[in-house]
């Protein structure tokens, strides 16, 4: 099954999920049905994730008129962070800035590639050929920070 990046996104964006497979955190590794292959050990450490992290590759998607390659992160067995990339190109650049931009405002201010929504945080990164989109959901820890600096 395919990630539904949307949903993700507009759930990070107001910290309501659609009750879809592939719409929200939590799934389970490898019986939620999103990773069609597991990473290998060099991409683990590519990564540099920690022995509770799990990483997947799943189903490509087409979003914004584009091919997205996918990677799941899984900490402690739950879907934790998804990872879209696709080829540097200026028109997507600009129409997924512009999507998300539309959803969640304008970027934070220290950093004009990232985006901080009510359950998460979105970041843009233009890294050689590739332009990759993070999604993540904050941690308990994350969201308490979160909800204090609301506050201030």
């Amino acid at each position: 099954m395919p990630i539904q990046i949307e949903n993700i996104l507009r759930g990070i964006a107001t910290g309501s999920y659609t009750r879809q497979l592939g719409s929200q955190f939590g799934s389970v590794w490898q019986f939620d049905g999103l990773t069609e292959a597991e990473a290998t050990p060099q991409e683990y450490a590519e990564f540099e994730a920690s022995g509770n992290v799990h990483l997947g590759h799943g189903q490509e998607i087409e979003w914004l008129g584009c091919k997205w390659a996918v990677i799941l992160a899984y900490r402690r067995r739950g879907l934790a962070q998804v990872s879209i990339y696709t080829d540097q190109n200026p028109l997507i650049i600009d129409a997924t800035t512009n999507w998300l931009t539309l959803l969640l405002g304008k970027p934070n201010q220290s950093d004009s590639t990232v985006w901080v929504g009510r359950d998460g945080v979105i970041t843009a990164t233009q890294a050689g050929a590739f332009f990759q989109l993070d999604a993540g959901q904050f941690t308990p820890f994350q969201r308490l920070l979160a909800k204090i600096r609301s506050l201030f």
